[in-house]
């Protein structure tokens, strides 16, 4: 895997938060998507995000904390119960490109911290979540899905 360190332009999201299995986001996934539908917000540059700010090796899955993210040109005040408007993203992450099953993401963010984080002379910013931007379209075959990964440094 190649990892190389990006600085990431902060953006505006819609967020929702999931708290439960990583195994699960889709469901959080799913309640932006209506809503976006719902609301027209969809456009040609509208990029999906996911935030995860907890290892699944030391907290228990009941207990992960997820957010599922939409980017909007511009803040959105009428969001339903449970969404957020924010500025995520921002800063340097170690980057590398997540191929295949998303069910595999958390073996690339292993590697990423047990085997590129320590030799590299940079340092995990604690209590930043790490992040996904997902590249693919929805309908891409599983074996063909890239998602952007990253790890935020100090």
């Amino acid at each position: 895997m190649e990892v190389a360190i990006e600085v990431l332009a902060p953006r505006t999201a819609v967020l929702l938060r999931h708290v439960g299995p990583y195994t699960e986001v889709v469901t959080a996934f799913g309640r932006l998507s209506e809503w976006f539908d719902a609301t027209g917000r969809f456009g040609p540059e509208t990029g999906v995000l996911g935030f995860s700010y907890d290892s699944p090796l030391l907290v228990p899955a009941e207990k992960l904390r997820y957010d599922a993210a939409f980017t909007v040109p511009e803040p959105v005040a009428d969001l339903p119960e449970g969404f957020r408007c924010e500025t995520v993203l921002g800063g340097r992450y170690a980057v590398a490109i997540h191929k295949g099953a998303f069910a595999g993401m958390g073996e690339s963010f292993g590697r990423i911290f047990d085997e590129w984080l320590p030799g590299s002379g940079e340092r995990f910013a604690c209590g930043k979540p790490c992040a996904e931007l997902y590249l693919s379209p929805w309908n891409t075959p599983e074996a063909e899905l890239r998602t952007k990964i990253g790890v935020p440094l100090l």
